[in-house]
């Protein structure tokens, strides 16, 4: 910015959320099937304060002043929640709701710049109107539990996306250009419908039936495979993986629990996925911001005392790997931004009474 005046108050944002609800549950039970439904109603009220940099007829650029909008939002949200026992600790559970996300604040205020070139006055701004993310979800799954310590789930889940709006960072997502003349204002915009589904499985099991000290060991898995599409409402990004949803996601551990001692052996793997969109404004796919998979091993034992005394010492991150490595692009790894934080560390010593 050419005033300092601009220049010191240009990324200024102010934002307020109030949001009050209301809600109402049943519960019915018929033998071993439970029911239950219910609604909830949810007023929002966003109020956003953000700067505006103005120009003259000509061109130069004036000194700003702070702006303001105001956004509500009504949502009646529906829920039906089903479980039934059959016996044999077995519980098979069933579920569709409604919800929604609300846009950030900097889509919906974000700064203000009023430009003017060849007579024609443009103005970029945030978008009050934008429509929050709705969301239908169904979820269908199992629960198995035995005698000697075991316990299994299997879900699989369904999520139906409309207005879907993205994290553009402190960029407008999906850009639009509006009006006729000599005025046109650009704002932010919503995209079009997405899905997102997939499976989910966990596994714990205690070795309970074996001898003396080792019925203390066990370990459990849980490993979620998931598949997503969205529609940006741009050009050529009518079918997105979502943001921030990688395909797979998995956890491992190894634990020992017995006479006051806890060992923990933890492995955690997340798949690539998608930070950013279009991340060099080329207009296209290719250059969405990736992020490569992550794995990561921690170490955790401990040790409880009978005086209350408890001695803890965390390891994460064992073997060093790489905390975060990001690339334009999903193949490529030219423009790579990595993160090596290294092995962490923390002994801690509690005394409760």
């Amino acid at each position: 910015s050419q005033l300092d005046y601009n220049n010191f108050n240009c990324d200024t944002m102010r934002g307020t959320e109030a949001v009050t609800a209301a809600y109402a549950m049943a519960t019915i039970e018929q033998g071993p099937l439970e029911i239950i439904p219910g609604v909830r109603f949810e007023h929002t009220s966003i109020h956003n304060t953000f700067w505006t940099t103005p120009q003259d007829a000509d061109g130069n650029e004036l000194p700003g002043y702070f702006s303001n909008n105001r956004t509500i939002y009504n949502e009646p949200l529906g829920s039906l929640f089903v479980n039934y026992r059959p016996g044999g600790n077995v519980v098979f559970r069933g579920a569709i709701w409604q919800s929604y996300t609300r846009p950030a604040f900097v889509q919906l205020g974000g700064g203000s710049q009023i430009s003017v070139s060849n007579g024609v006055t443009t103005i970029t701004q945030g978008n009050p109107n934008l429509d929050p993310i709705k969301a239908t979800n169904v979820d269908l799954g199992a629960e198995f539990t035995t005698a000697s310590g075991g316990f299994f789930s299997l879900t699989g889940y369904y999520k139906k996306l409309s207005d879907y709006i993205y994290d553009s960072g402190g960029g407008q997502a999906n850009p639009n250009t509006s009006g006729e003349g000599t005025v046109l204002t650009k704002t932010p915009t919503n995209g079009g419908d997405g899905r997102v589904y997939g499976l989910e499985a966990t596994v714990r099991q205690k070795f309970e039936n074996l001898p003396g000290a080792w019925n203390g060991l066990g370990f459990s898995v849980n490993a979620t495979r998931q598949n997503s599409r969205v529609d940006l409402g741009r050009d050529g990004f009518e079918n997105e993986r979502l943001q921030q949803a990688p395909r797979v996601m998995a956890n491992a551990e190894l634990f020992y629990e017995k006479y006051g001692f806890s060992l923990n052996l933890s492995y955690h793997y997340t798949g690539s996925y998608i930070s950013s969109y279009d991340f060099l404004n080329q207009g296209a796919p290719w250059d969405d911001l990736w992020l490569r998979p992550i794995r990561r091993v921690d170490l955790h034992a401990g040790y409880q005392m009978a005086n209350g005394l408890q001695f803890d010492l965390q390891i994460s991150n064992l073997t060093k790997q790489y905390q975060y490595w990001s690339h334009i692009g999903r193949y490529s790894l030219v423009n790579s931004d990595i993160v090596d934080a290294g092995r962490t560390a923390l002994v801690t010593v509690k005394y409760s009474f």
